[in-house]
Formats: structure tokens, sequence, C-alpha cells
């Protein structure tokens, strides 16, 4: 991926995963995980602390699973974020 590929879906995530706080804060659930997921599609692995604030929207709007928990607590452990 080329850096200007990169900053365009770090962007898009960042905006998917402000989308997904702006729809949970709504009270509109549904939408609040499909922004999640969809930011979590847009880092692929990459941005950790992205992917954690993504990870943690999805959670909040009830579309955690136990692998998405198990992945955020290694991302935390990762970045020295107390769990």
């Amino acid at each position: 991926m080329g850096a200007a590929n990169g900053s365009t879906r770090l962007a898009r995530a960042t905006e998917s995963m402000l989308r997904a706080r702006l729809e949970h804060a709504g009270g509109e659930l549904g939408l609040a995980r499909d922004a999640a997921h969809r930011a979590l599609e847009l880092l692929d692995g990459a941005a950790p602390w992205w992917r954690l604030g993504a990870l943690g929207e999805l959670h909040g709007a009830g579309g955690g699973n136990e692998v998405t928990r198990t992945e955020a607590e290694a991302i935390r452990r990762h970045l020295g974020i107390p769990g």
C-alpha cells in the first residue's frame, strides 16, 4: 500500500470511527456497529490506537464478541494501556 493510499484509508477509517461514535450517541446502535465494522475493515490490522477505538465503539454498540475482546486486550497490552 502506497503512502497516499494508506493515508486515504486511515482518513476513511477515522471518519467511520467518528460516525460510529455519533450514531452510538444518537442511539442508533445498528448504524454504530456498521460504521465500527467499516473502520476495522479499512484499518486492516494497521494503526493500533485507532483500531482500539473502533473496537471500543463496536463493543459499546453491542457488536463485540470474544475474538474482538481478545484483540482489544492484545492491543492494549501492546500499547501499554492498563486493562
